[in-house]
Formats: structure tokens, C-alpha cells, sequence
């Protein structure tokens, strides 16, 4: 395929082991990340955040992004798609964006929602043959991990799809 640009899937690093990590996809100068609505606004995910909210997509500037997650270290992996695929990309992004659901640890949260969309502009991002599974898409991002979707993302199976990978500390 032709690379048509600047596209990335962006997996935070676990840091100390105690959060669950977060996924994001980068298209130019726009980051998109889906959150829970902090439903308690005491500025941070609590447990009730993330069982009973509604979603939002952030859209952030790289000078926005910078200044939020100032610090956190990031891998990303370069995606290697067509301009179409590109703009549906982008148009499903905004499509969560103007209807974001409700997020749920088990659902709609932001690998899930990341990964989906994705699927949904023709990038088919796959889960390598692994015994009990099979292959193919089907319902896997519903219980998807950073983690396990970064494994995915690192699988040969995909390789037509990522055209590299690099790992950095947002602010560096």
C-alpha cells in the first residue's frame, strides 16, 4: 500500500506497573484519545468514572498533547495506509467524537474504540494465530489491553500494516 502519511497508533508504556496503560491514534497534527467523562470532577478516572460514564473523544493538537501527557513514555507505531483509508480513519475518529457512547472497561473504551476504528477504515489489523483463538477480527477488541493490542500491532501477521515503530517521552 502507499503510505499516505503521518498515522499513528500511539500505546502508552505501563509505568510502575499500576496503570492499565492507554491507546490513542495520531493523524497529523491531531491527537485522538477516548476517555470517560470525569463524572465526579475531581480531575481524575476514578473507579466510578470508568464504570458509569459517558465517553469523549479528545482531539488535541501535538502542542496540546505535549503539555497534557509532558512526560509519559509512548510507543508508536507508523501506519502504513492509502489516502482513502486515511480519510475514513479520520471521518470515523470524528464519528465517535459527535457520538461517543457510553464507556465500559468491557466495551467502549480506548483501545477498543482505537482499534475499532481502524477496522472500520479497512485497516484489518488481525489477532495472530494463537491456540483457542483462531485468527480473523470478530469481537476481540471488546476486552482488548494496550498490552495485548500492542502485541498484536508487533505481530509478523501485520507487518503489511506498520512500516515502523519508535518509543519516546512526550516533551523530549
Amino acid at each position: 500500500a502507499q503510505n499516505a502519511g503521518d498515522v499513528e497508533v500511539y500505546i502508552w508504556n505501563k509505568t510502575h506497573g499500576k496503570d492499565v496503560g492507554h491507546t490513542a491514534i495520531r493523524v497529523g497534527d491531531n491527537i485522538y484519545g477516548y476517555y470517560p467523562t470525569d463524572v465526579d470532577g475531581d480531575g481524575a478516572y476514578t473507579m466510578n468514572d470508568l464504570k458509569n460514564s459517558p465517553g469523549e473523544m479528545h482531539i488535541n493538537s501535538k502542542k496540546e498533547f505535549n503539555a497534557i501527557y509532558n512526560g509519559d513514555n509512548i510507543t508508536a507505531y507508523t501506519l502504513n495506509i492509502t489516502a482513502a483509508q486515511q480519510q475514513a480513519l479520520i471521518n470515523n475518529l470524528i464519528n465517535v467524537a459527535n457520538n461517543p457512547g457510553f464507556y465500559s472497561l468491557s466495551g467502549n473504551h480506548c483501545t477498543s474504540i482505537a482499534y475499532s476504528s481502524l477496522i472500520n477504515s479497512g485497516i484489518n489489523i488481525v489477532r495472530p494465530p494463537t491456540p483457542g483463538y483462531g485468527t480473523g477480527i470478530g469481537a476481540i477488541g471488546i476486552n482488548m489491553s494496550p498490552h495485548s493490542f500492542q502485541w498484536m500491532l508487533n505481530h509478523r501477521v501485520n507487518s503489511k500494516y506498520i512500516s515502523g515503530t519508535r518509543t519516546f517521552t512526550v516533551g523530549d
